[in-house]
């Protein structure tokens, strides 16, 4: 039904907004590089990582979730009269034309998608028409079409979680080949190589944090009794969290001395509280690699458990963006996790060990420095300088 209202309005809309991108061209924009419109916690350090290389940055977006509301550009709610607001007028469109020399967006789109039936589809040329070269990340359920998943559990786990992700098929796979083919660049990394069939540079992930703002408490974990072990379940199927949650009980039978805390629905702040008081973080046991969580708890110098799949770590050895057993985390799945906690409650020596070389990991894989500079070297080859020169 919506679609009925939209379509002509949408129509009506094209004949303004390609003589407004034409324009735009030429106009004075402020900013080089402009991040949304999705509210993901990781836009903020992609800001960070640019301005440390001396590009200006913003972050933007609709409506953000509850993990974070720090983005410099909030359009609003997702309440009605908003909703008839950014269909009318398409302001984040226009704001981003007006101010932003380039785009970090990722495959759900850019700032025309939200509530568009068909100028996501003109996105791409109407972006190229203003002359804004646009960078397209992944972040997951963006690019998850699940016939090209060779993880039949990670299949089954989304299935449960998300029955309705089905309807969201075919939008994903026409996504997917519609910034493949028009986006100035494609950045693949983590398992989202299971579903992009391009991309022109790999990242083991694009993920960052400010490892400098970090203070690092080591903790042992070898003179105490009890045990503390971490896990957020923001997807509970996909992360394996029963399993996890069975596997404790199971030990405690046997006697140990071992307690699982769950966090849902946290704000950012809570969630580092919570890491830094934990003996023991585990993220998740299905997807097959690692991000946010996992790096925050490294950063910390929490030890962390994460299946990671050999066919991933295999391909980021080979592309020399990981030395071999490099990565820190103890590998674990549903079908190990007891077993790998137990032997752990049996060996803590080797937990203070592993938060140790979670700290140098993500210093050198996820660091603002490090991050910043694979960013840099992709805007330069679009031709997008840094308004500041530092960091040559």
């Amino acid at each position: 039904m919506l679609k009925i209202f939209l379509l002509p309005l949408e129509l009506v809309q094209i004949l303004f907004l390609l003589p407004f991108a034409f324009i735009t061209r030429i106009y004075p924009r402020k900013i080089d590089v402009g991040i949304g419109p999705d509210p993901l916690i990781n836009n903020i350090f992609h800001k960070r990582a640019l301005v440390h290389f001396g590009y200006s940055a913003e972050t933007f977006c609709i409506k953000p979730y509850y993990i974070t509301n720090d983005f410099d550009y909030i359009f609003g709610s997702q309440n009605l009269i908003n909703k008839i607001y950014q269909c009318l007028f398409r302001p984040v469109f226009i704001f981003s034309c007006l101010r932003y020399r380039s785009l970090l967006i990722y495959f759900n789109g850019g700032p025309l998608y939200p509530y568009s039936v068909l100028l996501w589809k003109l996105e791409p040329l109407l972006l190229k028409v203003a002359g804004i070269p646009v960078v397209v990340l992944a972040y997951g359920g963006d690019v998850q079409d699940l016939l090209r998943t060779p993880n039949l559990y990670f299949r089954h786990t989304v299935m449960q979680d998300y029955p309705r992700h089905k309807t969201r098929t075919l939008l994903i796979r026409k996504k997917i080949e519609l910034w493949t083919q028009h986006a100035s660049h494609i950045v693949g990394g983590c398992d989202w190589v299971d579903y992009l069939y391009h991309w022109d540079s790999l990242m083991i992930s694009h993920f960052a944090i400010d490892t400098e703002a970090i203070e690092y408490l080591p903790k042992s974990t070898t003179d105490k009794k009890s045990f503390s072990v971490l896990h957020a379940p923001n997807h509970r199927q996909i992360k394996g969290t029963q399993h996890i949650i069975d596997a404790v009980q199971r030990l405690k039978d046997k006697g140990y001395d071992i307690e699982l805390t769950l966090i849902e629905k946290c704000s950012n702040q809570e969630v580092l509280e919570k890491i830094n008081q934990a003996d023991l973080v585990v993220d998740q046991l299905v997807i097959g690699w690692y991000a946010m969580f996992a790096i925050e708890a490294m950063s910390r110098g929490k030890p962390v458990v994460c299946y990671l799949r050999e066919d991933l770590i295999r391909l980021y050895e080979n592309a020399n963006l990981l030395n071999r057993n490099e990565i820190p985390m103890i590998n674990s799945d549903c079908a190990r996790i007891e077993e790998t906690l137990e032997s752990l409650l049996l060996n803590r020596e080797i937990l203070k060990l592993k938060g140790e070389d979670g700290v140098d990991y993500v210093t050198k894989h996820h660091s603002l420095e490090f991050i910043g500079k694979s960013f840099r070297d992709i805007f330069k080859s679009l031709n997008i300088l840094p308004s500041q020169k530092i960091h040559e």
